[in-house]
């Protein structure tokens, strides 16, 4: 009996569930880096700490475009429906910082979490479809 709630006890500490903050998913293509002090890393670095703030206080959706060409840097944020202002807000700057530290230099990164997505480009990517 002592053997099985051993095991049992071992078997719930190898299934917790991750950290509420851990992107489920993050898309970071490796051909999109940019040149550090460029006015695209200020331009990215400016989408990326005003998305999550827009988005939070627009129904938990907002998409920007931020600089002028061929600098720009295009972003969406997108909260579940079902989330409320403050945890969207959270969420997506929890994204934001994902973006920062897994994505450090690209033009191009993706990360959702359990209750929020952030997407980010050099591109316009608004209204095409992924597939």
């Amino acid at each position: 009996m002592s053997c099985l709630l051993a095991l049992l006890l071992c078997s719930l500490i190898l299934i917790a569930p991750a950290n509420a903050d851990d992107p489920i998913y993050t898309d970071c293509p490796s051909n999109t880096k940019y040149t550090s002090g460029s006015a695209f890393e200020t331009n990215r670095h400016a989408l990326l700490a005003s998305l999550p703030g827009v988005a939070a206080i627009s129904s938990g959706f907002a998409d920007q475009v931020i600089g002028a060409a061929p600098d720009q840097a295009y972003g969406l944020a997108q909260c579940r429906g079902d989330v409320n202002a403050s945890d969207c807000l959270a969420c997506l700057g929890s994204a934001a910082q994902d973006v920062t530290s897994k994505c450090p230099d690209q033009k191009s990164a993706m990360v959702i979490h359990e209750f929020c997505l952030l997407r980010h480009s050099n591109a316009s990517f608004f209204g095409i479809v992924d597939t």
